[in-house]
């Protein structure tokens, strides 16, 4: 078998490992990645290596192994930079930042998602971009930096909606919703969160419904509360 033909198998593999890892079967992708990174260190091909580590990532974190996940996306990302791989550094950085983000270390999930945020604009990755918003905007809001929060989550939605990004939509305002009220904005928050359930009715997400129903529920009770005093 020679090299491209080694590539060949590498390159199907790793896309079964993804398409495990997408189907929630974690333990299958597992040893997909695991079998393409072999075959594709036979190739040399430092690419294909990093991809596999990122896909061993991703699996580590879905299982809760944060240690694991950040040693594996350590070993992804000095290839990518080695290889000046650009299209696949900033959806890396982002999945560093979720690991810090994870431990509450929001110093160093924020360096991330920033690097990733620059990166996303200069290389006009929109997709990347709007998750960088999204949990930029998420961290701002845990820190109480609201108006920051609200800024980030309303580039988010831009862009999100520029997609046609629907369930994307509906995750930023419900975040944004949030924000509103911790800022005991009933209003806003209730504009917001109307505006979610509206879209998961459009597109028929039911296992996000009962949730956006629960948050236009607890308004509605909050200002019946405040009307009676």
């Amino acid at each position: 078998m020679d090299i491209d033909d080694k590539k060949g198998m590498a390159d199907a593999v790793c896309v079964e490992g993804e398409a495990h890892f997408l189907q929630g079967n974690f333990d299958d992708a597992n040893l997909k990645f695991a079998e393409a990174l072999s075959l594709y260190k036979k190739t040399k091909n430092n690419i294909g290596i990093a991809e596999c580590y990122e896909g061993l990532g991703k699996v580590a974190y879905k299982n809760e192994e944060i240690d694991a996940a950040l040693t594996h996306f350590s070993e992804a990302l000095k290839l990518f930079e080695k290889e000046k791989y650009k299209n696949a550094l900033p959806g890396l950085y982002i999945n560093i930042g979720l690991l810090y983000d994870e431990v509450t270390n929001y110093k160093q999930a924020l360096d991330f998602y920033n690097k990733a945020l620059r990166l996303a604009q200069e290389i006009k990755d929109e997709v990347a971009e709007a998750s960088c918003y999204t949990n930029i905007g998420g961290i701002y809001a845990t820190q109480g930096k609201h108006s920051l929060a609200i800024s980030y989550l309303e580039k988010a939605l831009k862009l999100k909606e520029k997609a046609g990004n629907k369930k994307g939509m509906a995750l930023t305002l419900n975040n944004l919703g949030a924000v509103y009220y911790q800022l005991e904005d009933l209003d806003k928050a209730l504009e917001q969160f109307q505006k979610a359930y509206d879209i998961y009715i459009e597109i028929n997400d039911g296992k996000s419904i009962f949730p956006a129903c629960n948050n236009i529920g607890t308004i509605n009770l909050e200002k019946e509360i405040m009307i009676k005093l």
